[in-house]
């Protein structure tokens, strides 16, 4: 590890608050999304561990944004792919919230001639009652996914699998890769963005075999190092690295980017301390 990694991890651990969570920024309350970049970030220090997660708030088995918030279906799955990368729940405790994740889904669309896309596939939305979108989709199925290797999942959630990987098949850019939503409006083809692409892949990590997740890949090993950010470049090595493509001219610029842009939120650092540990398990794998 680096000074520069060194410094980032200090950053993490110093900003952990006493309820044993992170917010965005120090000094702010504890958020869900946060706290699980976080956690996998410091994965390898015995002091850390998710019992954070296993006490927090929650109703229906459904994991809140924050104390008194509403469950993030897309930060929901990323707590649920966190705590089975940590290992150190059962799968009683993880059940019910495998079951909420297959259980929620996002709002049927009726055709229209402005979205040439599949409207009646539903897979996963920001927050309920409202439509499906890729970063939510993406983070439920590798959720779901991890789950099944574990046998958590229940048998409803191999149809959502197949929802999940039906929408990001329906959703592709022409040009390989995934924005937030539609992949074409209006006759005209929308650009996918790199991080959401860089997700996407890690949900599809098992169906390399494709065409369209083939396409995807290449699209994002060549766009990766021209999109100068920690998230950007953070994520898009985590999704290269489970593809089996080299890494480390991103990896590299990523490093250099650390170096002159110190990130100054948790989430960033999370991602980029998950993003250049090379020794312990990968905790996206699926």
């Amino acid at each position: 590890m680096n000074p520069v990694e060194h410094a980032i991890q200090r950053q993490l651990l110093s900003a952990r608050n006493s309820d044993g969570g992170w917010g965005y920024e120090p000094g702010r309350k504890s958020r869900l999304e946060p706290t699980c970049w976080a956690l996998l970030a410091l994965r390898s220090s015995p002091s850390e561990s998710d019992q954070v997660l296993a006490k927090w708030p929650s109703g229906s088995g459904a994991l809140f944004e924050h104390r008194g918030g509403l469950p993030n279906w897309s930060f929901h799955a990323l707590a649920l792919a966190t705590r089975l990368a940590l290992n150190e729940a059962s799968h009683a405790d993880l059940r019910p919230l495998a079951d909420a994740l297959v259980v929620a889904r996002g709002l049927a669309m009726k055709p229209s001639p402005a979205q040439r896309q599949d409207g009646s596939l539903q897979g996963w939305s920001w927050i309920d009652g409202t439509f499906s979108w890729g970063e939510p989709t993406a983070w439920a199925l590798l959720a779901l996914k991890k789950c099944r290797t574990r046998g958590i999942a229940g048998n409803d959630a191999e149809e959502r699998i197949r929802v999940g990987e039906a929408i990001l098949r329906d959703r592709v850019c022409a040009t390989g890769g995934w924005n937030y939503g539609n992949s074409n409006v209006f006759g005209k083809d929308l650009p996918p963005y790199v991080p959401t692409t860089a997700i996407a892949l890690l949900s599809l990590q098992d169906c390399g075999d494709e065409s369209f997740v083939r396409h995807s890949v290449d699209f994002l090993e060549e766009q990766a190092g021209n999109h100068s950010s920690t998230r950007a470049l953070a994520l898009s090595t985590l999704a290269l690295r489970r593809h089996g493509r080299s890494t480390s001219a991103v990896e590299g610029a990523l490093r250099t980017w650390l170096t002159k842009n110190p990130p100054p939120d948790v989430t960033s650092q999370g991602m980029a301390l998950c993003a250049l540990e090379t020794s312990a398990d990968d905790p996206f794998a699926c």
